[in-house]
Formats: C-alpha cells, structure tokens, sequence
C-alpha cells in the first residue's frame, strides 16, 4: 500500500478479516498514538470448521463478505485516505481463503494481504512495542484460529512462531493438556525469554482479563496494561477452563458469542504460563492492527514516547496557552529533586494536561480532568501512572478529596505516590497561578526549600506578581511540605 503525505494526514483504517472477528478501525490519521474514530467488530466465525473441512463455512462467509461490504462503504464515507486490509489463519489455512479475497476484492474494491503465520506475530509484537516501549519478554497473540509467540527485548520483536491452538479449531472437542503442552513443545527461541513478561494479546484473553478485573474489584477497570501475577492468573484460568458456556456467558464481561471459545483460552494460557514461568502477566489492547498502523510510521515517529505523544495531542487541543515545559519543569526541580526517566514522564504528562478542563465549568473542572485522565485512551504508561498523573492534575484544579473517582486513584496507589501525586499537583497550581501561563515569567522566579521555609523568590520587577491568590497557593503548598512559607524579592 503507497501512502503519501496528503493520504496519510486522512483518517486511516485496518479491516482484520480474522478467524473468529471481522473488525474495522478507523484511526484519526497516521501519528504516533493514534485515536480510533470508529472501532466495530462482527463475530463472524470464520476459522470455524476449518480445521475439519479444510474450506470456510458457507454461512460464515456471507455474513464477512456482507460485513465487509458495509466497512468500504463506510470508509467512503468517512474520507479514510488508505486501508490496510489483512487475513490471517482462517483465510490462509482454507483451501478457498483465495477465492474469498478474490471476491472481497472484486465486490469492495479492497485490497486484501493475506498474512503469514511469521507476519500476523510479527505485526501483533510490533503493536505491543508501540504501546510498550520498553517491553521485555514473550507477546503472546491468540486469535481464533491460531497462537503467534514472539520474543520481544527493548521493545524490538524477535523471530515468531505460529502454532494451531486457536480456539475455532476446537469447536468439536476441547484440547487436552497434554496436547497443548505437545504443541507449545514446537516454539523456538523462547527459553531465553522464561521467567520474564507475557505480554497477552487477543480477543479470548482480554476476556479473561475483564472478567479477573471484575472478579477482583480492581480500581481500574482497564484492560489495556492490566498486570497481574502469572501464578495468580493461572489457578484463575485454571476455574475458567472448566467452565460450560452458559455459566461464561452469565459472567459480567463475557460476550455470549465469546463465551464458547473462553475455556480453550483458558488452557492455552495456563498451560503457556506453565512452559514460560513468566513473573507477570500484562494484558494488551494494542495488537496486529496497531502493529500495522506502527509500521506505516516513519522512524523518528515511531521512535517517540507513545504517552508523551498522545499528551502533546491532548495539549495542542485542550490549552489556553502555548504550555512551556521545558520552563515548568525547571521551577519545580529545586522541590522535587533530579527526576529518574519515569520522574520525567510522569512530570511532563501533568503539565501537558494541566490545562485538560479548562473548557469545563469552573466547579467541576477538577473532575472532568480526573475523569478524561483516569479512564482516558492513553498508552505507555501502566495503571499506576496514569493515577498518579489523573491525582496531580486533579490536585491542581483543587479537587475535592471525597470525590468517589479520586477514591479509585487512591486505590491503585501507596501512600508514598499519593504524596508525590498530590504534590506535583500543588506546584502546577502554583506555578501556574503564578505566572498565569505566560512564557519567560517562570524563569525569573525560583522556590526553592530552605531550612524549614519555602521561599519563593521574584526579581523587584515582578514584585506585583505575589498577589493575594499567589500568596494562598504558596501557603497551601507551604503547610502541604509542614514548612513556613516566605516570599523574598531580590534587589
């Protein structure tokens, strides 16, 4: 597919035509933390029957072309400049899967690749180093008709392995342990990789994990860089495998369509947790069709920090002002101390999004930031940063600490992070009640701790900036840190 800089500015979608789903995604353009405008999905059921038959369901296959044809219209619609449009196990596996694609792309206009084992795992890796920069272990993707296993370090995907555990090649009769355990057998190069990450991609295992989110009333109920110990999660999948599909489907987070291929899901994962011994699992929502959009990226986009990325685009539609963080970031060292890299982050994404709601009315300014922070899109970064950041800002519009959403923040948090949290929070309050969010203000003042005083220092020149409303915030940060609060103008 040859993209230019005038297509590439358009929306820009991927059409999966995968085993179990026929789902398309419609990105705003092509960037570094892309936001889906649109996102639908069929559960067409492709893959099933495959394995027996060796060709697709008749059935199946109408219901795909049928959606498919909707999705191209759809397309049309909506502008989208390019589609990528991808096949994978039910297609390549069938003896038909060609004149399938033949049809779809006489009868939409679409072009389809139809991947290979070795690229579905490669795309899906890519995806997981596009939300996890720094992702170290084993990517795990289970589709319907098949499980891709790719080595991952530094966030750079190793060679991938395809094996048939899709649930879809079960439909008749489950897979015993043994069988799985024969078949993971056959996944080379992984050993280096025991005991590290598993990063759990696909459909089936995202419903493991919404349900264990329920089943554990965790703070945050996001799928998206959910971790949790892999003996955890392997007695959890341990009960689920033995579950029929009308006691899945009567779990909260369990589609009935979904439901029959869970307890296969179930094996494959607690058998891999088995064979990799990984200390953690961390569930993914990003997979093949971010991977695929990664790819078409320039290096130097796909080189930039995934949550610094989407802060800067929240920032460049949200500020009232041209937000000055290399000068923000200055003002608060002297109080924070030299910040490690995750410091950094953390710091640069509050100030990005300290100016989140203003927009909103003045009395709930403070929960909406909470709320678009705490429960927004973002990716790099896991639950407990995306809390510490939703507490920082939330802090810096005053928020009231009762707030039943500022409770979940809490939650995910120990105590040290709060008071880091809540901290951050008041100096950006400060800093920016101070200067007002204009440039070049900040760097002429300095707050500083001194002994048992905060003294913020302003040149004569800006003497009438520590005003009334500057005064309380200094105070309020003041008794925050238990020291006495002092303002000094320098000759």
């Amino acid at each position: 597919m040859k993209l230019t800089s005038r297509t590439s500015a358009k929306p820009f979608a991927v059409i999966d035509i995968g085993s179990n789903s026929v789902r398309m995604v419609v990105y705003e353009s092509l960037k570094r933390a892309a936001l889906p405008v649109f996102n639908e999905k069929v559960l067409c059921g492709l893959g099933r029957g495959v394995a027996e038959r060796g060709k697709l369901d008749p059935e199946t296959s109408e219901l795909a072309l049928h959606t498919l044809k909707r999705y191209a219209a759809l397309a049309d619609a909506m502008g989208v400049g390019a589609i990528e449009a991808v096949a994978t196990a039910a297609i390549r596996d069938s003896s038909d899967g060609p004149d399938f694609v033949a049809r779809v792309e006489e009868t939409c206009g679409i072009k389809v690749r139809i991947l290979t084992g070795s690229e579905e795992g490669h795309y899906s890796a890519l995806g997981v180093a596009a939300a996890i920069s720094d992702a170290e272990g084993v990517v795990g993707d289970l589709g319907g008709g098949s499980l891709e296993l790719v080595g991952i370090g530094n966030g750079t995907p190793g060679a991938p392995t395809t094996l048939p555990l899709g649930p879809l090649r079960f439909a008749k009769a489950a897979p015993t342990p043994a069988h799985v355990d024969k078949v993971l057998s056959q996944a080379k190069g992984l050993k280096a990789r025991k005991g590290q990450t598993l990063y759990c991609v696909g459909g089936v295992w995202r419903t493991l994990a919404r349900v264990h989110i329920r089943q554990r009333q965790a703070p945050l109920q996001i799928v998206h860089e959910y971790r949790v110990k892999a003996s955890d999660f392997a007695e959890f999948a341990d009960l689920l495998k033995h579950l029929s599909p009308g006691s899945l489907a009567a779990l909260q987070g369990v589609a009935t369509k979904r439901a029959p291929a869970v307890p296969v899901g179930a094996l494959v994962l607690e058998r891999l947790i088995a064979a990799l011994r990984p200390t953690d699992l961390v569930f993914c929502g990003y997979g093949l069709r971010e991977g695929l959009v990664h790819s078409h990226l320039p290096k130097t986009e796909q080189q930039r920090d995934p949550f610094i990325a989407f802060c800067e685009d929240e920032a460049s539609l949200s500020s009232r002002f041209a937000l000055h963080v290399d000068e923000v970031l200055a003002w608060l060292e002297p109080i924070l101390g030299a910040p490690n890299p995750d410091a950094m982050r953390i710091r640069k994404g509050a100030i990005l999004l300290s100016e989140l709601a203003w927009r909103g009315h003045s009395d709930y300014r403070a929960e909406q930031a909470l709320v678009r922070i705490l429960h927004g899109p973002f990716v790099g970064i896991g639950h407990r940063g995306r809390a510490l950041v939703a507490l920082a800002v939330y802090e810096r519009y005053r928020g009231d600490p009762d707030f039943v959403v500022a409770g979940e923040a809490r939650r995910v948090l120990d105590e040290r992070e709060i008071e880091r949290g809540l901290t951050l929070g008041k100096l950006l309050d400060l800093a920016q009640t101070l200067s007002g969010g204009a440039p070049g203000l900040l760097p002429q003042t300095s707050l500083e701790l001194v002994d048992d005083r905060l003294c913020l220092t302003l040149p004569a020149g800006l003497a009438d900036f520590a005003g009334e409303v500057v005064r309380k915030r200094h105070n309020k940060l003041a008794r925050h840190l238990n020291v006495r609060a002092e303002i000094a103008i320098s000759p």
